[in-house]
């Protein structure tokens, strides 16, 4: 992510975080994936890899 993102980039990422906090406390992590995240919060594949390029290893 870049060092100064924009406020529509900051949104976007705190949609994934939220959508995807939502899915692990409904589904657990075994059980969701990178479509359900997507699915619950309107992004798409290159999104998710743009605001998390480090995958499940990163912040």
């Amino acid at each position: 992510m870049p060092d100064a993102p924009t406020a529509k980039g900051r949104a976007t990422r705190a949609r994934i975080v939220m959508g995807a906090a939502e899915l692990l406390r409904e589904q657990g992590v075994a059980l969701t994936t990178l479509d359900d995240i997507r699915g619950r919060t309107g992004t798409s594949k290159s999104q998710l890899f743009h605001y998390f390029p480090a995958g499940k290893a990163g912040p």
